[in-house]
């Protein structure tokens, strides 16, 4: 169950790809009267969707919005979108994809414009928590103090031949959310191609069921974004670094 990055900042979409082709949006959000009636009339916001080979939505993050609110209005319709499972190489696999959605209020009509070559996901900007404006992901640097790990499952030792190495380091990139749930992992550097499609599985696998402290700045829960990278060797199941 690796999930593969269909586009994104660090990948380009395939040829004559689109968002059109991975899902199709069966409910619009409304754009946020509040918002509305105090002059805002656009606004926009980019997630990450995880959608696996037989086109179900596993799990969605919002990373950025210009406006919460309307990054909450976009987020309660995702789920009730139409997703279709990626093809590479002719074999569908799970995907993670991200898009950037652009809402826009004309009196009571919601205008969207869907874009998913992202090229500047997390902007230089403050991070601010509900209740105000923008939104966008935290980094480990904002936090008011590093996430405790509280819970832990270590995969199975590779097998023999699996990593074709005495020792090799893959990257996942995690996001650890409000709860401390580790959602959404993603190989960043998968060790070289040393290591076997099956060996990632179940690294990934370990890490969706990690337990950490909640991440917080100023006292206040936010979802954080980290690279954990782990070390696999033939004689364990791999050591978090």
């Amino acid at each position: 169950m690796v999930f593969v990055a269909a586009c994104g900042a660090e990948t380009d979409p395939p040829e004559k790809s689109s968002w059109r082709d991975r899902f199709e949006m069966t409910e619009l959000p409304v754009f946020p009267p509040g918002l509305a009636t105090s002059g805002v009339t656009a606004g926009s916001a980019s997630f990450l969707l995880l959608v696996n080979a037989n086109g179900e939505l596993e799990d969605f993050v919002m990373l950025e919005a210009s406006h919460l609110d309307v990054g909450e209005a976009i987020a309660r319709v995702i789920p009730e979108w139409k997703f279709f499972a990626t093809e590479v190489d002719g074999q569908r696999v799970n995907a993670a994809s991200r898009i950037e959605v652009n809402l826009r209020s004309s009196g009571s009509v919601a205008l969207l414009a869907v874009s998913d070559d992202v090229q500047n996901l997390f902007p230089q900007r403050k991070l601010v928590g509900r209740g105000q404006s923008t939104y966008r992901v935290a980094s480990l640097t904002e936090l008011d103090y590093m996430p405790e790990l509280i819970s832990a499952v270590q995969p199975p030792p590779p097998p023999p031949g699996s990593i074709g190495a005495p020792s090799v380091t893959v990257v996942f990139q995690i996001f650890i959310d409000e709860n401390g749930l580790v959602r959404i992992p993603l190989i960043q550097d998968a060790g070289n191609g040393k290591v076997d499609l099956q060996v990632l599985e179940t690294v990934q696998h370990a890490l969706m069921q990690w337990r950490f402290t909640p991440p917080v700045i100023e006292g206040q829960p936010v979802m954080v974004r980290v690279q954990q990278p782990f070390r696999l060797t033939a004689t364990n199941a791999g050591q978090a670094d």
